[in-house]
């Protein structure tokens, strides 16, 4: 019986050992400033750009209907221009393209999903510029059914300045 106490008590130590390595190396790992924890955009709640609308609900829509598109105003509310260096989408079934200074950029994807090219377009004080969003419904096949819930996001230098939802319900 002393032999079963003994091996229980070196497994649980080995237990507790192992966790607390793992959350030393998680906790160094996140920590890093070039960590997969800290790549992407800074989160943040509210958009510095006046985005109308903010999200779309496309309702009920047939993969066989093919895709649907919305499109969405930026306007800079502030005295000073933005500059626009990405836009991006939360998945390859949607893409966006940006209309500015009477110029179209785009469509932009998924980030990792191909190229995503840097914009470097200026949006001035007060000024407005257009986002188109397209959904592909029929992009996942038959295992895309159902809710369906995206975001597309426009940054400037790592800071998001704003993110637009779309949503829609995938039907056959």
């Amino acid at each position: 019986m002393a032999k079963t106490v003994a091996n229980k008590t070196f497994s649980w130590t080995l237990i507790w050992i192992a966790v607390a390595i793992l959350a030393i190396v998680g906790l160094a790992f996140a920590a890093q400033p070039n960590s997969l924890a800290n790549q992407g955009s800074t989160q943040s709640t509210a958009n510095l750009l006046i985005i109308d609308p903010v999200s779309h609900d496309f309702g009920t829509i047939s993969m066989a209907d093919g895709v649907v598109r919305q499109s969405f105003s930026l306007t800079n509310p502030t005295a000073e221009p933005m500059v626009i260096s990405l836009v991006y989408t939360s998945c390859m079934c949607t893409e966006a393209t940006l209309t500015l200074n009477q110029q179209t950029f785009g469509p932009f994807g998924m980030l990792g999903h191909g190229i995503s090219p840097q914009l470097k377009q200026t949006l001035g004080p007060n000024a407005t510029a257009t986002i188109e969003v397209a959904f592909d419904p029929a992009a996942h096949g038959p295992a895309g059914v159902g809710l369906i819930e995206r975001e597309t996001v426009i940054e400037s230098g790592g800071q998001r300045l704003g993110t637009i939802s779309t949503r829609a319900n995938v039907a056959p």
